[in-house]
């Protein structure tokens, strides 16, 4: 009865009203994932269409992983903040660098702040993009802290978006032993980048669009 009482025209006013807050909040979720704020509102449609699929399926509770291969420039970190912003209003995303989760760790040695908190903030979330992996000197100290992460993301079920410039288990692997780094930490990390069995990562090339 109360609804009759109210005349269309404000009736329209509170929809509207009700629309801008469901719109604030829907923005304050995609900024909070902490991608590039050039990429924030990137059309889903930007991410090749298996990479749209993986998105659709990680929304009804899928973990597996995917990766997203391809040279500098050719639009992975487009892809994958349109994948991340059309997730976040429902799930909750983080963007990093790998580098970037490395700073922060390191800022805490000797200040405010632990370790676990830090690495916690990565683990937990539903859906974590790890920007450029390989990028990152791969020292002894990088490779335990990225098995860290990876590793506790996988054992408990949560989907992360790895985009690299290194196509294969073999290049990735390559790669994070260039500096040394110890090859059975090397190679767990690549297994659970691309996933084993039931959980095998669904991989994207860019160059093609695929």
């Amino acid at each position: 009865a109360m609804r009759d009482s109210v005349t269309p025209e404000r009736q329209a006013e509170i929809d509207a009203e009700l629309k801008a807050e469901a719109d604030r909040e829907k923005r304050r979720r995609i900024v909070a994932v902490g991608m590039p704020s050039i990429f924030e509102r990137v059309p889903f449609e930007v991410a090749p269409k298996r990479a749209r699929d993986w998105a659709r399926k990680c929304w009804k509770g899928d973990s597996c992983n995917l990766v997203l291969v391809g040279d500098s420039g050719e639009g992975k970190t487009e892809a994958a903040c349109a994948l991340l912003a059309a997730m976040a209003p429902n799930v909750r995303c983080r963007f990093s660098t790998f580098g970037d989760v490395l700073r922060e760790v390191r800022a805490t040695y000797g200040a405010d702040g632990t370790e676990a908190g830090v690495m916690g903030k990565w683990e937990g979330c539903a859906v974590l993009c790890l920007d450029d992996l390989g990028k990152e000197r791969p020292t002894q100290d990088a490779l335990d802290k990225l098995f860290a992460l990876v590793a506790h993301r996988y054992n408990h079920g949560r989907a992360t978006i790895f985009t690299t410039q290194y196509k294969t288990p073999s290049d990735l692997g390559r790669r994070l032993m260039s500096q040394g780094g110890d090859a059975e930490t090397a190679e767990a990390i690549v297994r659970r980048v691309f996933g084993m069995g039931a959980y095998k990562a669904e991989v994207v090339s860019l160059g093609g669009r695929e």
